[in-house]
């Protein structure tokens, strides 16, 4: 003690202790050799009652991939970190002691999580360890909003969706966590079996008829069919479908090849002999075929002709925003054609098409929609442009998705016999 707490020197111990030199070096080397015994046995002690788990090492994982507050790690196949349960990542030379939640179990030992306090210097290849206990942060509305923004781009919504999804399904690869489509693929895809049921809460806020009571679709938002014209030849466009079979219009108005739906809904309305005879007096009465309904209103607003019935509200309100002389009119009962979203049977990754699908269709995910688009939303209370406002208290007709689909072939044949003749 005196030698090395003190820290006497050895020649000023062996004169106060009256010793010579060499017997205080001995006695120093003595006491370390007992002090090194005494003290392996307490270590070994300690060690043995405060083990570590068999599997230990088998919770120890790595960082592979850091996207924001997204996470991707991989720990050993047979033993994952649970689903909600806390990770830590711990760097002492750099400062950080990150906390993650388990979101997702992926394969090849891949999990995925969300960061539940700051990940500030997170990098490919740190140590993730499981502690074993359920997640004691929640996780806050803006990390949930960054995480599907970074998840999002795996949600195809463009091109062939129906034959792609069929495609892929039946080869075995489950690529899509989430179907945004158009109606009439519907049944195909249910059939081939690529969707299955998913009931959200937020669809308990939907109006009637927007979503499917059995899980399988829900309607973000529906497109307005309209009645478009230029209103530098136009003031005052036609309230009724039926004002175009007045000579007035004769050779001056336009009809999409393709409008299925317009017609299907036209068949509900008056019947279908009666929607039927509507087209043929269009016929008659000099409408213009053409495909393509933004075309149809593109050539409206540069004064190609002066209107065109059954074209979609939103592509004139983009149009008009811009400085295009178009108006409107939307006749009663108000047609609304549907987007559909749907949930993949085999999601690759199942809790990010949830927290997607839930957020896609929550009020705030919607408004993302129906703030700057001429769009029908499914749900009250959501902000939407005046065009839309304009409609409340209106009629309402929703195109039922089941029903377009299982009469859509013959809808269409009716259509092109007609239209095409």
């Amino acid at each position: 003690m005196v030698f090395y707490i003190q820290e006497y020197s050895q020649r000023e111990i062996a004169a106060f202790l009256k010793l010579r030199l060499t017997a205080v070096n001995n006695r120093l080397h003595a006491a370390r050799k007992f002090l090194k015994r005494r003290m392996l046995a307490v270590i070994k002690d300690a060690v043995k009652q405060n083990a570590l788990s068999d599997t230990f090492a088998e919770k120890v994982g790595r960082v592979m991939q850091v996207r924001g507050p997204v996470i991707e790690a991989e720990f050993a196949q047979n033993d994952l970190p649970e689903i909600l349960s806390e990770l830590t990542i711990t760097d002492a030379p750099r400062g950080i002691k990150a906390k993650v939640e388990v979101a997702q179990h992926g394969r090849d030992g891949r999990v995925r999580c969300i960061a539940t306090s700051p990940i500030k210097g997170l990098q490919r290849g740190m140590k993730i360890t499981a502690t074993g206990k359920a997640i004691a942060t929640p996780l806050n509305s803006a990390s949930i909003k960054r995480a599907v923004r970074l998840l999002s781009p795996r949600i195809k919504t463009k091109g062939n969706v129906e034959d792609l999804a069929i495609a892929e399904h039946r080869a075995g690869r489950h690529e899509i966590d989430i179907l945004g489509s158009s109606a009439v693929t519907f049944l195909s895809l249910k059939e081939a079996g690529v969707v299955r049921p998913y009931i959200s809460l937020e669809t308990g806020a939907f109006r009637g008829g927007m979503r499917d009571p059995q899980g399988y679709w829900v309607s973000e938002y529906s497109n307005v069919l309209a009645i478009i014209c230029n209103k530098n030849r136009v003031k005052n466009p036609p309230r009724d479908w039926q004002d175009f079979t007045d000579r007035r219009w004769k050779g001056d108005f336009s009809i999409d090849t393709e409008r299925f739906q317009w017609f299907g809904a036209l068949q509900k309305i008056y019947g279908g002999e009666a929607a039927k005879q509507l087209m043929l007096a269009y016929k008659q009465n000099g409408a213009l075929v053409r495909r393509g309904g933004t075309l149809q209103v593109q050539l409206v607003a540069a004064g190609e002709y002066s209107c065109t019935p059954g074209a979609y509200l939103n592509s004139a309100y983009l149009l008009k925003e811009k400085g295009a002389p178009l108006n409107y009119s939307v006749p009663e009962p108000v047609m609304l054609s549907p987007s559909i979203t749907m949930m993949p049977r085999f999601p690759p990754d199942p809790y990010a098409a949830m927290l997607f699908y839930d957020y896609s269709i929550s009020p705030e995910g919607m408004s993302h929609f129906t703030r700057n688009n001429a769009l029908f939303p499914s749900r009250q209370n959501v902000p939407v442009v005046d065009d839309i406002k304009a409609l409340e208290g209106k009629r309402l007709h929703f195109i039922e998705v089941e029903e377009e689909n299982r009469r859509y072939k013959e809808i269409s044949e009716i259509y092109q016999a007609v239209v095409e003749k």
